[in-house]
Order: C-alpha cells, then structure tokens, then sequence
C-alpha cells in the first residue's frame, strides 16, 4: 500500500511556529521518511519576508502543496465562491490562488504538486481552475466514488485525493495517548489492505499545534472575523517537557511507520506519477461495454476507469454521428452540465433518428462549451442529459432499433446526491462566516459528479 504522510503548515500569526515547523521538517528528513508539506502561500512569503532561508531549505526534501492562499482570512475559498456561477467560480479561484501557486513555486523552487482545502472550505470550481493553473491534483477533496480503493480518482478532469486518517497534533506530548494511536493506525493499516486499498493519505499533524494547545486561527479568524495584526492573540504553547516528549514520539512514528512491512512512503508528487495517463483513443469494444453496463443498470454509475459518465455519453453521440464507425475514437474530456436537468414524468418511446439528432447537439454543445447540456430536445420532448444517457447507451448496444423508449429516472450519479448532502453538511461551520450559503457549492457538486471516475496506480 502506498502511504503519504501529509503535514498542514499554516500559522500566520504566531512567529514562534516556524522553529516548530522547522523541527518537524528537521526529523523526518533525518528518518529518510518525506513527506508532502501542505503550506499556505501567505506562510511562504512570511518565511521569504524574515529570511528564514533555514526553512525554505528544510523543505526541499519534502513535497509541497498549496494548503490554499490565505487559510482563515476572510473571505476563505467557500466564502468567495457564495453564490457564484461555474466559469464566474473558476475565474474568481484562479484570480484568488494564483499568487500562492506562484509565490511557492518561487519560494520553494518547485511547482506545488497538489492544492489542499483549509478546514472545510472548499467549492467543485476549485477543480477546473487547479487546471488552468497547472496544479495537477487536489487534497483533501469532498469528492468521492464512495469506495476506499478509490480515493484517488478524477474529479473535473483533476486528480483529486479524498480524505485521510490520522491527525496526530494532541498526542505526541503525551506517551500513552501516542501509543493507543499508534495501534490504532496498525488496525486501520490492517482493515485498509484487506480490502486491498492500493493509497492511505496520512495525516500527520499541524507541526504547531503539536506544541501549541488551541489553533492560531480560532483565536483571531473564528465564525467570519478577521482580527486586526496589531490585536492578534497568540495561542498558548506546552512547556519544554512535554516538547521534548512530543520530538521521540514524532521520531518513533516516522522510523516506524517508515519501516512498516507492505507499505511503501509516497509524496503526492510521487503518487501523481504513479496514476495512468488518460486514454487517447477508446475502442469501439470499451464503448460498446460501457453501454451495455449502462444499459442494464438504472442508476448512472462513475465506475469506468477509461471514462466518467460524461465522456462516456459524448462518445456514444460521436459514434452514432460519425457513420457508426468500426474504429476507435479520439478521447476528450468532457465536463459535467452546469444547469439542474429536468426530470421526465413518464416513460416515452420515440423514433431513433430523433435520438439521433439529440446526440448530435450534444457533440456540438460539447464541441462549443466543454460540457454536457443539461437538457435535449428528442422530438417534441426536453429531456434531461440522465435520460438521454440511457437513450443512448441503449442505441449503442442495440443499433439497428429503429425506436428508443426514454426512461425517466436519476439525471446525475448515485454518488451525486451523496456529494451534495456532504457538501451542505460539511462546509458550513468551521471558520466561516455564520450565514454562509452553500447552496450553489453543493448543487455544482452534485452535477460535476458526471465527471468521476476511478483511476489506477502502477
């Protein structure tokens, strides 16, 4: 199994953090246990800003990602995409993290391998605009294909790294807390390779709060505030003993964990290295599969490897608009619709020459925009993309019908609905402002949920 061990440095407040960051840093490289460093953008320029070039040098031989730009400030990532539409969304993400990616990459001399929310805060527009600005995958993700051999998939065409387990700030201080979680981890470890998990994100620690006793930004950034610099509370910091007592348990855990049989230590770098590449073309036996799975399942399920329910059902329309051809086609990502798409009331049996004209709108929606319509017209119905995608999945397995019957039934993912309710229960609270709306959060959620798919590891 591989195992990243992910660290969150992020404490703009406090100076005293950077010589306990430092010294994490320090005992892990010296452990050859590395790990992926998850650091605001607005940390590096403090660290750039005091000429801690002791830092910058301690990381390099650890991965960085991009914990976000500025954390807690006010508005955080899910405060700044309130209310906002999808392109709107994804410009306003990469206008807003666009000088973390730059400043880290300038600071620590490598581009970030990944971007990783704060707290809860988080929106699906991140994903697109983590490829416009060439970070390749995303940590911490509410994304998910609700199965743990799959945390690592694709989600808007990114690499997105769903969840962890762990999060050890409040028991190296203290031995016997450590060794009770100490064990437990074996367990999880154990649990997690039965069911033959190929990737376990593993959560280290916030390097600070492994000394101090509450966190920076509850103290000055809490429920929407934004505490002026010259009236920032400082958190409280455990006495030397209990630090001293925290460094052997950091050192035990990265010795031990590195010498673990069955598991292999993995940056996000590395791991990003290690997924498939996508396809270039998808033969007709893969198209054809995939049809016939559809075609037997009411649900729309984000299972297929070669491609997400979306570049599936664009490539059933391209073959049914291109002379049905023997051959392969040329793959292309494909975005989720971004309007809700309507829901047929009853069953409806049409010709298959107006299913056919319905495909072909969808290739030249997909050719104009990127992404799927919400809703067709098959003859002299609106038909929602959820049912179009049965349509056409059953026209690929049987061609020579010359009737289409059109089901209604779900018009996004099984795990779609899953993903909205998460959102809307998770991101709320935390740092946020009390009156945070996640409700368009949540609903693009759900329809991006067409663009899932797993991925495998070599």
């Amino acid at each position: 199994m591989y195992v990243t061990l992910l660290f969150d440095v992020e404490d703009l407040v406090d100076p005293r953090s950077d010589d306990v960051v430092l010294r994490v840093a320090d005992i892990f490289t010296q452990e050859d246990a590395p790990g992926t460093m998850m650091i605001v953008g607005e940390k590096a320029r403090l660290w750039e800003r005091r000429g801690r070039r002791d830092l910058i040098e301690a990381m390099r031989p650890h991965d960085v990602g991009l914990h976000t730009n500025y954390h807690s400030v006010h508005p955080t990532v899910a405060e700044y995409l309130e209310g906002k539409g999808w392109e709107e969304g994804i410009e306003e993400v990469v206008r807003r993290e666009r000088s973390g990616v730059e400043d880290l990459t300038r600071i620590l001399g490598r581009q970030p391998s990944c971007w990783g929310r704060a707290g809860s805060t988080w929106g699906p527009q991140v994903a697109p605009a983590l490829r416009r600005l060439g970070v390749p995958s995303m940590m911490y993700s509410y994304t998910h294909l609700g199965d743990a051999r799959y945390h690592v998939h694709r989600f808007c065409g990114t690499l997105s790294y769903y969840w962890y387990f762990g999060g050890y700030d409040q028991v190296f201080c203290d031995d016997e807390a450590y060794a009770r979680a100490w064990e437990e981890l074996l367990r999880h470890l154990d649990r997690e390779a039965t069911a033959g998990v190929p990737w376990l994100g593993l959560f280290v620690c916030h390097p600070v709060t492994v000394r101090a006793e509450v966190f920076w930004d509850f103290l000055n950034y809490n429920r929407g505030m934004n505490t002026p610099e010259g009236e920032w509370r400082m958190p409280p910091y455990r006495g030397e003993e209990e630090w001293q007592r925290a460094q052997r348990n950091l050192r035990r855990f990265a010795r031990d964990i590195r010498g673990l049989p069955g598991v292999q230590l993995k940056t996000v770098r590395e791991v990003n290295q290690l997924v498939a590449p996508e396809p270039t073309l998808i033969q007709p036996s893969d198209l054809l599969d995939a049809a016939r799975t559809a075609a037997e399942d009411g649900e729309i399920r984000a299972s297929g490897r070669l491609m997400s329910p979306a570049e599936a059902l664009y490539l059933w329309a391209v073959w049914l608009n291109s002379g049905r051809p023997e051959g392969s086609l040329p793959f292309r990502y494909v975005e989720g619709p971004i309007e809700e798409p309507p829901q047929l009331p009853v069953p409806a049996v049409v010709k298959a020459d107006q299913v056919v004209a319905a495909a072909a709108a969808v290739v030249h929606s997909v050719e104009g925009s990127g992404r799927l319509p919400g809703q067709v017209r098959v003859g002299q119905l609106e038909v929602g993309i959820g049912t179009l995608y049965r349509a056409l999945a059953s026209l690929r397995v049987r061609p020579s019908a010359d009737r289409v019957e059109l089901l209604p039934g779900p018009q996004v993912p099984a795990v779609g609905e899953t993903l909205a309710q998460e959102v809307r229960q998770g991101v709320p609270g935390w740092m946020h402002k009390p009156d945070l709306d996640v409700s368009t959060h949540a609903a693009y959620a759900r329809l991006q949920s067409w663009t899932l798919k797993p991925v495998a590891l070599r």
